[in-house]
């Protein structure tokens, strides 16, 4: 089956108008790692204006909440004899660590360079 010559070079007409549309003015293929490149990560302020007045509250309430139920979890376990709940009791004050950490290292306030 032999494709008409004329559609072959349009094809390769298209071809080579796509290839040149992907390259940059120095024939070099755009570096998706270009600090210059415009792209989603390119612009620090929008992460800043992402965040809205109601974000921090919300952060606060999260890391007041964890934090209650990590002070309430430690209190409960220290004062119900530890030794006598054996390997259990690590369990309850490591998750409680574990929540309370992640849920800091989420709302933390972000310090720009």
């Amino acid at each position: 089956m032999s494709v008409p010559q004329s559609d072959r070079e349009t094809r390769d007409s298209e071809d080579i108008e796509a290839r040149q549309a992907l390259l940059s003015e120095e024939n070099q293929p755009a570096s998706p790692a270009d600090p210059t490149a415009t792209g989603m990560g390119s612009n620090s302020r929008a992460a800043d204006e992402a965040r809205s007045r109601g974000d921090s509250i919300a952060g606060t309430i999260a890391l007041a909440s964890v934090g209650l139920l990590t002070v309430s979890t430690w209190v409960i376990i220290f004062t119900h004899n530890p030794s006598k709940l054996g390997w259990f009791a690590p369990h309850p004050l490591l998750q409680t660590l574990g929540l309370s950490l992640i849920t800091y290292g989420q709302y933390m306030p972000v310090k720009h360079l």
